[in-house]
């Protein structure tokens, strides 16, 4: 089963009596909304990683990082650990440093659009990259799992009342899209979150 764009469209209009034909835009905001937390879950295994790389490349819709972890031709590597302090912390520790170590990474910081790497890699590695994305703009493939489907459903009724600026309705499904956020929310905690990471 799969949420589709037609029957919350069908859900909207039954419930607002309404007959509108897109809801694209108010879809959209809340996708871009219920994105905004450990939810889609995605994996990045393109990327390499060279003796000369300092950092990989972010994933597109890039929201939390799960794990990185690296094979060294032979094995599967541990979990690289976030670097402590973030950002900042990795550039004192790097320092002027400009040499290639010889040993495995073993942390990363997610910074900009790139993933920093310490201590820097002697070798080319494959990689899995394990993240949580955002909602892309695919309003034909909903990403979220079916047990978000009210979310959704409560939460487009809501923006197609903004939209239309029908207050009561707008009080409504603001209430009932706010207690299915918050219902989801609890069910799906996500990983902890680590402070520069």
């Amino acid at each position: 089963m799969s949420i589709d764009k037609g029957n919350i469209l069908t859900f909207v209009n039954n419930k607002l009596n309404r007959s509108e034909t897109t809801i694209d835009i108010e879809l959209q905001s809340v996708l871009d909304d219920l994105s905004q937390g450990p939810y889609i879950e995605a994996t990045d295994a393109s990327q390499t990683l060279t003796n000369t790389s300092e950092y990989l490349t972010k994933p597109t819709l890039y929201f939390l990082m799960n794990s990185i972890i690296l094979h060294n031709g032979n094995n599967w590597l541990k979990p690289l650990k976030p670097f402590r302090g973030g950002y900042k912390a990795y550039r004192e520790a790097r320092g002027n440093v400009e040499t290639v170590y010889v040993s495995d990474p073993e942390y990363y910081v997610v910074f900009g659009g790139y993933i920093w790497l310490w201590p820097l890699p002697g070798q080319n590695y494959t990689l899995r990259i394990d993240y949580y994305k955002l909602h892309g703009t695919d309003l034909d493939n909903i990403e979220f799992s079916d047990e978000w489907k009210r979310a959704i459903q409560f939460g487009t009724t809501f923006e197609v009342a903004c939209k239309r600026k029908m207050t009561g309705q707008m009080e409504i499904w603001a209430t009932r899209y706010g207690a299915e956020k918050e219902k989801q929310r609890l069910a799906h905690p996500g990983p902890a979150r680590i402070v520069g990471s």
